[in-house]
């Protein structure tokens, strides 16, 4: 009689132990911080300056990025495609009344390791998963510019900028820096379901009447589906 009971015995631990597994969360790599869902979009406030020649430009504009299609790229890695499209500021006229223009094309891959974002000809390595606080990287060690440090500063932590979010990870962005001549320095903060939701940077080689560089803030105004 006892060996029905063993077997009964085993058979509440095996039930048992499948339970913990399936009730087990699955570990948080941070591949939230950048939605890949087609008709995903975001929308920004955009303030820049340029600096050509000395003068000093300054322009406003919305931007709005859309993602549009999946594909597999040509190392048949799960990518998307995105428009980005633009309103330029006109005092006279209110920005819902203004037209969308014609939008350009990025892509973006998002693999187990990082998220690879193709913009102007460039790829640049944007996020590496999982984000960890401290953890540095070459922003630009996919193309031939000159080595950006990445550095995940804030992560997974309550921010209130542009819109309170719950979860959000801020990386920190320094190029080759001079006090004198040389700025290049930059921040860009995502939110969880949501992508980029703040950023800034600043490229300046300041050379007296030649000053010449951008220097720009995104910050965001909505989001969907």
């Amino acid at each position: 009689m006892k060996q029905p009971l063993v077997w009964f015995a085993l058979l509440l631990l095996l039930q048992v132990s499948c339970k913990k597994e399936e009730l087990a969360p699955a570990a948080d790599l941070g591949y939230a911080y950048y939605p890949t869902e087609i008709g995903h979009w975001v929308m920004y406030e955009v303030d820049s300056v340029y600096y050509i020649a000395g003068l000093r430009v300054e322009q406003k504009f919305q931007m709005k990025e859309v993602v549009q299609d999946h594909f597999d790229d040509l190392e048949g890695r799960a990518s998307i495609t995105a428009i980005r499209y633009r309103k330029k500021f006109d005092a006279s006229t209110p920005y819902d009344q203004l037209p969308w223009d014609a939008g350009y094309l990025i892509t973006a891959t998002r693999t187990a390791q990082n998220l690879q974002l193709l913009e102007d000809n460039q790829t640049y390595l944007k996020l590496i998963f999982p984000p960890i606080s401290g953890k540095k990287w070459n922003g630009n060690s996919f193309n031939a510019q000159d080595a950006w440090t990445f550095t995940y500063t804030d992560v997974n932590k309550a921010s209130s900028l542009a819109s309170a979010f719950d979860s959000t990870l801020t990386v920190d962005q320094s190029g080759l820096n001079d006090p004198v001549i040389n700025t290049q320095r930059g921040k860009e903060v995502y939110a969880k379901h949501v992508g980029l939701v703040y950023k800034t940077q600043t490229v300046l080689n300041v050379q007296g009447q030649d000053t010449s560089g951008t220097s720009f803030t995104m910050t965001l105004k909505d989001f969907g589906n």
